[in-house]
C-alpha cells in the first residue's frame, strides 16, 4: 500500500516536473534562437568574427564554472547522474539556472554541443526542487529527479517512450535498469514533451521513413547493419579515450579556468568556420547525412563535428553529448550506405544513430525506441536492433562518456 502511494506521489510530482521542464526547454529555445542570430550576424559581417564570438561565449562559461557553479561544465547528463546517484537527486537551484546561461553561452555563441544534455541536467534540477517543495522522502526525491533527467531529454527529442526508457538505463554502464521510475517517468515525458509542443510545435516523429519488409530479409543490408554496429561501438571508444584524455589535459593546464572553456569554444568554432554545419548541435548533419553527399564528405564532416564537441565540452564548456552523437551516427550510417551502394541513407542513418547512442551513452533501449519514434514506423527496429546491441557489446562499459554511472543495478 506504501509502495502505491509513493507511485501515485511520484507520478503526479512527475506530471507537474514534465510541464516546468516543457516550458523551461520553450524558454532555452528562445535564447538560442536569440543567440544564433547574434552569431549569424557576426558571420554576415565577416565569417572570423564568429571566432571571437565563441571565445567570449567561453569567458561567460569559464566565469560562471568558477563564480556560481563547477556542475555546469561538459556534458549535462553526467552531472545529472551524479546528483541522482551521489546526492539522492539534491541539486542546487543556481545550478540548474546556470546550466541554461551557460549553454547558450557555449552553444548558442558559436561553439559545438547539443541541448539535449543540458536540459536533462535543467529537468533533474526542476524535479530537485519540486519533490523538495512537496517534502518527499530521500528515495522519493531520487525518483522525481530522474524522472526529470528523463522529462529534459523529452522535452527536446519529443520523443517520450525513448526518454522514459533512457531514465531506467541512463544510470548504468553496464547492463542494469532502475526499478520504480517507468510509469511515472511516462507521465514526465509526455507532459514535458506536450508542452514543448503546444509551445513550439514540430512534433519530431515525422521522418516517414518507408522500409520495404523484403530489405529486412536482405542479408546485404543485415550485413551492413551489423558493420555499423561493429563501427559504431568502436567509433564510441575512440570518442571517449580521446574525450577523457583532452579533459585531463585540460585539467593539468596551468591557466585561470575562466579561460580554459574560452579555448575549447575557439578551437571548435576554428574547425565550424571551415565547415559551418559543425557549428552548435549538428541538426543540419543529420539532414545532411540522409542526402545524397559523398563518403568523403560525410567522413569529414563526422571527424569535425566529433573533434569540434569533445574540444567544447573536454574544456569545460556547457553542452551536450546526445545531439552530437546523434549527429556522428547519422553521418556513420550514411558513410556505410554509401560504400556499400545500399541507396537507402535516410535507413542507414538513423541505424548509426542507435548504434553510436548505445555504444557511447549506454542506453540501447532507449536508442532503438529513438529510431522508431522519429522514423514514424516499427519496420526500422530489425536492423536498429542489431546495430545497437552490436555496438553496446564492441564498446564496452568503459566507453561510456558519462563518468558518474554505476557499474550494474543490484
Amino acid at each position: 500500500m506504501r509502495s502505491a502511494r509513493r507511485l501515485v506521489a511520484i507520478s503526479l510530482a512527475g506530471i507537474a516536473v514534465g510541464v516546468v521542464t516543457g516550458l523551461a526547454y520553450a524558454a532555452l529555445a528562445e535564447a538560442m534562437r536569440i543567440a544564433r542570430d547574434i552569431h549569424s550576424l557576426a558571420y554576415s559581417l565577416a565569417p572570423w568574427l564568429t571566432v571571437p564570438l565563441a571565445v567570449l561565449g567561453g569567458v561567460v562559461t569559464g566565469f560562471i564554472l568558477k563564480y556560481v557553479s563547477p556542475d555546469v561544465a561538459g556534458p549535462g547528463i553526467d552531472a545529472a547522474i551524479n546528483a541522482i546517484v551521489r546526492r539522492w537527486g539534491l541539486m542546487k537551484l543556481r545550478t540548474t539556472v546556470a546550466k541554461f546561461v551557460a549553454t547558450v553561452a557555449t552553444v548558442g555563441l558559436g561553439a559545438s554541443g547539443g541541448l539535449v544534455g543540458p536540459m536533462a541536467q535543467i529537468g533533474t534540477g526542476i524535479g530537485s526542487r519540486i519533490s523538495t517543495l512537496l517534502k518527499m522522502d530521500r528515495l522519493s526525491r531520487k525518483r522525481v529527479a530522474l524522472v526529470g533527467l528523463g522529462a529534459g531529454i523529452a522535452s527536446v527529442l519529443q520523443a517520450p517512450v525513448s526518454g522514459a526508457l533512457a531514465c531506467m538505463e541512463i544510470l548504468y554502464r553496464g547492463p542494469g535498469l532502475e526499478a520504480g521510475v517507468l510509469v511515472p517517468s511516462l507521465f514526465a515525458t509526455f507532459a514535458s514533451a506536450l508542452t514543448t509542443y503546444l509551445l513550439l510545435g514540430g512534433w519530431y516523429s515525422h521522418l516517414e521513413i518507408h522500409v520495404p519488409r523484403a530489405l529486412l530479409l536482405n542479408p546485404r543490408f543485415l550485413a551492413c547493419s551489423l558493420i555499423v554496429g561493429v563501427a559504431g561501438g568502436l567509433l564510441s571508444m575512440a570518442f571517449s579515450r580521446t574525450y577523457f584524455s583532452l579533459e585531463n589535459l585540460f585539467q593539468r593546464m596551468r591557466i585561470p579556468i575562466v579561460v580554459k572553456p574560452a579555448i575549447g569554444c575557439c578551437i571548435a568554432a576554428t574547425i565550424a568556420l571551415a565547415f559551418p554545419s559543425v557549428y552548435g548541435t549538428g541538426w543540419d548533419l543529420v539532414w545532411i547525412s540522409i542526402s545524397s553527399a559523398s563518403a568523403s564528405l560525410l567522413a569529414t564532416l563526422l571527424v569535425a563535428k566529433m573533434f569540434a564537441t569533445i574540444f567544447t565540452l573536454s574544456s569545460g564548456g556547457s553542452g551536450g553529448i546526445f545531439a552530437p552523437t546523434i549527429a556522428i551516427g547519422a553521418l556513420l550510417g550514411s558513410i556505410v550506405d554509401n560504400v556499400f551502394g545500399l541507396h537507402r541513407p535516410d535507413l542507414m542513418a538513423l541505424i548509426g544513430i542507435a548504434s553510436m547512442l548505445s555504444g557511447l551513452c549506454r542506453v540501447p533501449l532507449a536508442a532503438v525506441v529513438l529510431v522508431a519514434e522519429v522514423a514514424g514506423g516499427v519496420y526500422t527496429l530489425p536492423p536498429a536492433i542489431i546495430a545497437s546491441l552490436v555496438s553496446y557489446l564492441v564498446a564496452g562499459p568503459k566507453a561510456t562518456i558519462y563518468k558518474s554511472q554505476l557499474e550494474a543495478s543490484p
